[in-house]
């Protein structure tokens, strides 16, 4: 993740809570995240929050969110909403037509 693209999903936090990141430290979090991979919020709840150097790049950051790497995080969430919402949705169904049928 670049570090412009880190900023933006961090710009909702106060600066005083991001150096504490940067400086590699551990920050409590509540409230609410946005993916807008997926263009939507999600709640958390007592996570911890962390930012991480990549190992194959240093000039490069990663954000994790419980020890685990936020982007899979916002993939994990958006599939167990998906879950939840698509047993509600029911698809339309067309009547087949039988092709044995001719006028």
């Amino acid at each position: 993740m670049s570090t412009y693209s880190l900023l933006l999903k961090l710009r909702t936090f106060a600066i005083e809570a991001i150096k504490k990141l940067f400086n590699g430290e551990i920050l409590p979090f509540t409230g609410k995240l946005r993916s807008p991979e997926h263009n939507q919020d999600f709640n958390v709840q007592d996570a911890k929050l962390q930012l991480f150097k990549e190992r194959d790049n240093p000039d490069r950051f990663r954000l994790s969110l419980n020890s685990q790497n936020i982007l899979y995080w916002f993939k994990q969430k958006y599939q167990e909403l998906k879950q939840v919402v698509k047993p509600h949705i029911r698809p339309t169904i067309k009547p087949e037509v039988s092709k044995s049928f001719k006028r």
